[in-house]
């Protein structure tokens, strides 16, 4: 088992965990996991750089852009796990004590049951940084100390064309996923909403030294979800013009990743509200309002690309006219 030590803290049960969540924030929805005790996990208001912080053995917020650390306020609902063993770590695995996890709306997904294949107990979380602890002896990327971040993924077949090709997200034989799978050894995985984590050198990735780690773990899904298309499109050029739809938690790493390419980036919103944040605190160039006619027809076949974050139902046809007609 690739295996987590869970947060206990010292107000829990023998054998159990109380992970504490906001209970306004998931509140609703009638799936409810097999549980003597309120089934729900964590979670975090706003979607912009979130992570739970284990220090102390106590859950906190963490915000990036502030550093500041806030506890979390309003909790009276947990939701109660048994608490996992160690195992050992295998000649390819690293050790690592966690020390951050982001929080992601699929955390909420698989919680609730909302796919209706969720395996409980569960320990979410696939956003994870931590310290190495501990190395297996072929291991020799990481050493005891580096700081390393672990995301959507823990293990693949490692032999077909596209692990070989170092894309094991597309593994022939179906990648596991760091929580509510089933690993190699018939276990079923769990996330890093806990203490530790061991993990195949291979999904574990070097955190720069200096770079503040609280700020690393949403980059592990929110910001590789956006980045990876955007290298493999060609979205990095200097003076190119970007359309951002939507400024929620993948909206804002696209909206700091296309400025720091060099783009002229255009955030597009159905709510005023987010103009300030679009460009006063990421540093967007323009904001367009959707419904606004005016603003949108103003910005017809003007962006060289346009990435859609928003989940919400929206005409196609309408975003797709934005777009320059020759490149």
């Amino acid at each position: 088992m690739r295996c987590h030590s869970v947060l206990t803290p010292t107000n829990s049960r023998p054998n159990l965990v109380c992970i504490q969540r906001k209970k306004e924030l998931l509140r609703g929805g009638s799936s409810r996991p097999p549980c003597d005790n309120p089934p729900f996990l964590l979670a975090a208001g706003e979607q912009r750089s979130i992570c739970v912080n284990f220090d102390r053995m106590r859950l906190r917020l963490s915000r990036s852009s502030t550093d500041s650390h806030e506890p979390i306020q309003n909790h009276s609902e947990f939701w109660c796990i048994p608490e996992a063993t160690s195992g050992s770590v295998g000649g390819d695995d690293v050790s690592l004590k966690i020390t951050h996890c982001g929080i992601c709306y699929a955390d909420v997904i698989w919680s609730r049951n909302m796919h209706e294949n969720s395996k409980y107990p569960m320990v979410p979380g696939h956003e994870i940084v931590g310290i190495v602890q501990e190395v297996g002896s072929n291991v020799s990327h990481f050493k005891v100390g580096d700081h390393v971040g672990v995301g959507m993924y823990v293990s693949s077949c490692g032999d077909c064309e596209y692990c070989n090709d170092r894309e094991e997200y597309n593994c022939i034989k179906v990648p596991v996923l760091t929580f509510n799978a089933i690993d190699v050894d018939g276990t079923i995985t769990k996330g890093g909403y806990s203490s530790f984590i061991v993990v195949h050198e291979r999904f574990c990735f070097k955190i720069l030294e200096g770079y503040p780690m609280a700020s690393a773990a949403p980059l592990l899904c929110a910001g590789i979800t956006v980045y990876n298309p955007m290298m493999r499109h060609g979205m990095n050029k200097p003076g190119k013009s970007l359309g951002v739809i939507g400024l929620g938690g993948l909206g804002h790493m696209e909206v700091k990743f296309g400025k720091a390419f060099g783009l002229k980036v255009t955030v597009i919103s159905t709510s005023m509200s987010k103009k300030e944040e679009a460009i006063g605190l990421l540093g967007a160039d323009n904001f367009v309002l959707s419904s606004d006619q005016e603003q949108m027809k103003a910005i017809s076949k003007s962006f060289d690309f346009i990435v859609d974050t928003s989940s919400g139902d929206r005409p196609f046809y309408q975003y797709l006219s934005l777009l320059k007609a020759k490149q």
